[in-house]
């Protein structure tokens, strides 16, 4: 016969995470576990993310964010221009030395990219 060793299944313990979500002023404050002590400022799809510990007056992140305000705006800057970027590659346009091309996707024997009319033909290899 064999025995089953309950104590080692059952010993290891469960990690909960237990976060606190508090939107002020249109800033998004994530409140995580007593034992962090550290501050996080996130930019995350063009808005402001603070994590920090629970214990963190709402007067101190108010005071971190009007210190740090000149970092926020340059950096939610660059988000929406990575996401101007991103939604124009999506709708099938890309910048390419200063010309708008729109993106063409062509399949034949050789392979390759080709601008062309105001197009970026990608030519893909096609396997026969």
């Amino acid at each position: 016969m064999f025995s089953l060793n309950y104590k080692n299944i059952f010993s290891q313990k469960l990690k909960v995470v237990k976060k606190k979500i508090k939107i002020i002023q249109g800033i998004k404050i994530i409140r995580t576990s007593r034992r962090s002590k550290s501050i996080s400022l996130k930019i995350r799809n063009g808005e402001l993310e603070v994590s920090c510990p629970y214990d963190t007056s709402e007067i101190f992140i108010k005071n971190l964010i009007e210190r740090k305000k000149v970092w926020i705006n340059k950096n939610i800057d660059r988000s929406r221009k990575n996401q101007k970027k991103i939604d124009q590659i999506s709708n099938g346009f890309i910048t390419y030395k200063g010309l708008v091309l729109k993106l063409v996707y062509e399949k034949s024997n050789l392979e390759g990219i080709a601008v062309e009319e105001n197009e970026l033909k990608n030519i893909l290899f096609r396997q026969i």
